[in-house]
């Protein structure tokens, strides 16, 4: 295995760069996460798009949370409630910009004419289910931002200046 790929993708590391690369990973697990049960609940049982964008989003979030703490941040079991609780707060603020931005999206994406005359050309049927996709490729970017950047610099921050003490197998004490 090269060095490069260890030290991105195994090694623990309290390093910007990987850490963002393996929160990249993370986060497209979540998004998919996110995404089918976004489409799921829009398409097949017809649920308002702020529940089912925000169901989606929530359990994208706890996912996260747990996929965080095993492969990018160090977790202190000290500190468990506070990363959890301050990790599920992020995620509502970033719940609320992921709704804002598909709310919003959604309903000014269909007047764009530019967007609407590409869409025709190609052939594409202009759907509200098409505009609250488009509207969250747009917050999934943004939000990943927002996530990423608040984890690291609110919540673990602490545990990578004093990491927790670790047993011989690496497993915090």
């Amino acid at each position: 295995m090269s060095r490069i790929v260890k030290k991105v993708f195994v090694e623990r590391t309290d390093k910007l760069l990987p850490q963002f690369l393996r929160y990249i990973w993370v986060g497209a697990a979540t998004t998919l996460i996110d995404w089918g049960i976004l489409n799921m609940l829009l398409a097949g049982f017809g649920v308002d798009k702020r529940i089912a964008a925000a169901a989606g989003y929530m359990t994208g979030v706890v996912a996260n949370y747990f996929l965080c703490i095993a492969w990018i941040f160090r977790s202190d079991p000290r500190r468990r409630l506070f990363e959890f609780l301050g990790s599920m707060a992020i995620g509502a603020v970033g719940l609320a910009m992921n709704d804002l931005i598909i709310v919003w999206g959604s309903e000014l994406l269909p007047r764009w004419s530019l967007l609407s005359s590409v869409l025709e050309s190609l052939g594409v049927p202009r759907t509200e289910l098409l505009y609250v996709n488009i509207s969250k490729a747009v917050s999934v970017v943004t939000v990943l931002a927002w996530n990423f950047l608040a984890r690291k610099y609110l919540i673990f921050r602490r545990n990578e200046k004093n990491p927790p003490s670790l047993d011989k197998a690496g497993t915090p004490r």
